[in-house]
């Protein structure tokens, strides 16, 4: 009884199955299918969210609409290009059937990538080439396959090579990495962004690109020593000195800053027509999460070319220096920006600064925020000093990081 009792079991879910013959099983039909019935009672998948499941058993989703910003993503999720275009990704994908590239006339595939974190992403990669593994470590070639092939631990680097990396701090960090040309090093550089990744080391250093090979820029990297910057010529991306950029994906010879490709220079005959030799300060380390996150320690400042917005604020005028003490419009063009923040001691009104900077340098007591107490700051529009190292009628020159500049006099 107990095995006839198991045939008509079988039976039964055949003919509630809707199979063709009483004597087999019900086998889903789920081929070419993503999600939906799968002719048995079952299912053949289920779609990611915002995605829906159309009449074919599709997953019909909006991830692959272009995007500017995330704002323009009904997943909240927009991956954007160098050149400014984007398209809508989405988190929580299983597996590379989860990511489908809808986009009308492409023929990129969508890959499932671990990103490192407490989940994955649809992430698009180039045409002709299939998802990765996500196997290869440091220094391994990730052309075409961008971070699928990647371990989630390790980014995608473009430049003149294609290859894996990840954070580092020192050069020390970068030993596990390893390149198909065994006799490639590697050291911990500072990229676009902020961020310091192991790079393919270039052992030609400079202080501007005419020091460097065609299709190479001067871009600044830690240095042997890890405590400073120096200019290397490498070939990063295609993008010339001055052209706009976006830091979070930089595709510049040298370096994105402020929008705009930037490189190591010594004088302003260095940087291409409307940018301005300027020393720039880089992080090496932060303290605090969010709003609250500031730079604990810098390396020493190095000069970069710069193309500041060019605005309509004469010399001596206050300007939005990096203080935040003022939201005011860019100075005009061939002045720069300065701004003094002192962080102790602090202060209570405009008075307690005046004896501390000098008021005709627009003096204010800025707001204590993050456990910062109120302090002083200053900013103003400012001109270089001529080359006899004065400035015109009204203003003084002052050192700034080695170079003079003109200064409201007191």
């Amino acid at each position: 009884m107990q095995v006839r009792s198991v045939v008509l079991g079988i039976l039964l879910a055949g003919l509630l199955g809707g199979c063709d013959s009483q004597s087999e099983r019900c086998i889903p039909a789920c081929e070419f299918r993503q999600c939906g019935d799968d002719g048995c009672g079952g299912s053949c998948g289920e779609c990611v969210s915002p995605a829906s499941c159309n009449p074919d058993g599709l997953c019909q989703g909006h991830w692959n609409n272009s995007c500017m910003t995330s704002e323009d993503c009904e997943s909240g999720l927009c991956f954007r290009y160098s050149d400014g275009t984007g398209y809508c990704s989405t988190r929580g994908c299983l597996d590379n059937d989860d990511c489908v590239n809808y986009a009308e006339g492409e023929t990129a595939e969508m890959c499932c990538v671990d990103v490192g974190g407490d989940f994955k992403v649809c992430l698009k990669i180039d045409p002709g080439y299939a998802c990765g593994n996500q196997d290869k470590t440091c220094g391994q070639s990730c052309l075409g396959q961008v971070d699928s092939a990647c371990d989630p631990n390790h980014t995608c680097l473009s430049g003149a090579d294609v290859y894996c990396s990840h954070t580092c701090v020192t050069n020390t960090d970068c030993s596990d990495c390893q390149a198909e040309d065994p006799d490639t090093t590697f050291q911990c550089w500072l990229i676009g962004g902020g961020d310091s990744y192991c790079i393919a080391a270039n052992s030609a250093t400079c202080t501007a690109s005419s020091h460097c090979d065609a299709g190479e820029a001067c871009s600044p990297y830690i240095d042997e020593t890890g405590q400073a910057l120096k200019g290397y010529c490498v070939s990063g991306g295609t993008l010339t000195a001055g052209a706009e950029c976006d830091e979070d994906d930089d595709q510049c010879m040298g370096m994105c800053i402020e929008g705009h490709c930037s490189e190591v220079c010594a004088t302003d005959g260095d940087c291409p027509v409307q940018g301005t030799c300027t020393v720039v300060s880089f992080c090496k380390t932060t303290e605090g999460t969010g709003d609250c996150a500031s730079c604990a320690e810098s390396f020493p400042d190095i000069a970069m070319c710069l193309w500041p917005p060019f605005g309509t604020l004469s010399a001596g005028a206050p300007c939005a220096g990096g203080g935040v003490l003022f939201r005011a419009d860019p100075c005009q063009a061939g002045l720069t920006c300065l701004d003094f923040d002192l962080a102790d001691p602090p202060c209570a009104t405009v008075e307690d600064c005046t004896a501390l900077i000098p008021g005709s340098w627009n003096v204010g007591c800025v707001p204590g925020a993050c456990g910062v107490p109120s302090h002083c700051a200053a900013s103003f529009c400012s001109s270089r000093c001529d080359l006899a190292g004065g400035c015109e009628q009204g203003f003084v020159p002052i050192d700034r990081a080695g170079d003079c500049y003109c200064a409201p006099s007191p």
